[in-house]
């Protein structure tokens, strides 16, 4: 389960342009097993939570640098489930980018259940560069609203099974004098409903920032298609697999492997992208899109004092048409660093800033909160 950035967690499921990939939700063991401090006051339940309200800085290379403001309450059912949260907010950008929705996602039963809700809206200013990125940047304006909602039943402690719905509608025009072209009109005004499984192993020590174990998760929509031009349906697929190995006390290993694709029909913005499905850094949305995608990323977390850290992370990607189509000449690489702040002492929630070379020699920032994955 992903507990988005509370203020733009209504932005990271309405659409795949959320630069902003927030973490897990927040697990309640420690990196050596014991007890946080909810677990050692045995405080739980809607009414032991803990209520946080924040500014929080944007800067990502899709929507450029604002503000998001959003207030958000965290709580846990029992000793056992993950913590849970309901929150609001709004964001807005020096693009002229904003949104604004609410969002919530309960764990219960000994994290048998969890329920997940999300309604949102906003209006986005972004390039979209034909073939992978390598062809011309064209500027768009897009708004949309999303209804979202996902269901999920733990068969054990580390196997779920799940289900997501979700209805989008969106309008899309060029950010300039002119008509979009010929090759987006399909996708100039669109009502999607989205319907699938979801499929989950999880053997982290913590859901928030883990330092042992592996999550796999694999989801599955079939999306339906409305369209002035053409209707029509496609289905798309994600599988991610992260693991996190301990060096020492203060040092992790943290890696990811992708791997996505999405028919024929489906629309540019949901199509598979480095930076969109897979939060690989160095690339904006829009810049490297197709059918089919592979990545992998690695990540080495450091803790230097108790508030303060820092990562070094790398990562290789590919799209295509198709898997067979994809070539090595066509592999995409990024690496960069970055700082963490731990933000409490109760959940180990952080503040985070990276910056990322492409291999185009494009150099790109990120300000977030929680980690990549």
């Amino acid at each position: 389960m992903h507990l988005k950035n509370i203020a733009l967690s209504f932005l990271a499921t309405l659409t795949p342009l959320a630069g902003a990939h927030a973490q897990g939700a927040l697990g309640k063991s420690t990196a050596n097993g014991e007890a946080t401090v909810a677990q050692e006051a045995s405080a739980f339940g809607f009414t032991h939570g803990s209520f946080v309200a924040a500014p929080i800085p944007i800067k990502n290379p899709t929507l450029g640098s604002g503000f998001a403001l959003g207030a958000g309450y965290l709580f846990a059912m029992d000793d056992v489930s993950d913590d849970s949260y309901v929150g609001l907010g709004g964001f807005k950008t020096d693009n002229g980018s904003f949104g604004y929705g609410i969002s919530g996602d309960i764990a219960w039963d000994e994290n048998r259940w969890n329920l997940a809700l999300t309604l949102g809206e906003v209006s986005l200013n972004y390039d979209y560069s034909l073939f992978d990125g390598h062809g011309p940047k064209i500027p768009l304006e897009q708004e949309g609203r999303l209804v979202n909602f996902t269901l999920k039943y733990g068969l054990t402690d580390a196997i779920r099974l799940g289900l997501n719905t979700a209805y989008v509608e969106t309008e899309l025009g060029l950010n300039s004098s002119g008509s979009l072209p010929p090759i987006l009109e399909r996708d100039a005004d669109l009502k999607i409903w989205k319907i699938g499984p979801m499929f989950e192993i999880d053997t982290r020590n913590d859901s928030t920032y883990p330092t042992a174990g592996s999550h796999l998760s694999i989801n599955s929509n079939y999306n339906i298609v409305e369209s002035k031009v053409f209707e029509r349906t496609y289905t798309k697929s994600i599988a991610k697999l992260d693991n996190y190995t301990s060096v020492n006390d203060s040092l992790v290993v943290a890696s990811q492997a992708t791997i996505c694709n999405a028919s024929e029909g489906a629309p540019f913005f949901d199509q598979c992208g480095l930076g969109t499905v897979d939060a690989f850094r160095g690339f904006a949305f829009g810049e490297v899109l197709n059918n089919s995608l592979v990545s992998v990323q690695a990540e080495v977390r450091g803790v230097v004092t108790d508030r303060l850290g820092y990562v070094v992370f790398a990562g290789l990607g590919n799209v295509g048409p198709d898997f067979s189509d994809m070539t090595s000449k066509n592999i995409r690489s990024s690496g960069g660093v970055g700082l963490r702040f731990r933000l409490s002492q109760k959940f180990p929630l952080d503040f985070s800033m990276d910056a990322a070379r492409a291999d185009t020699g494009e150099d790109t920032y990120y300000i977030y909160v929680g980690q990549r994955f």
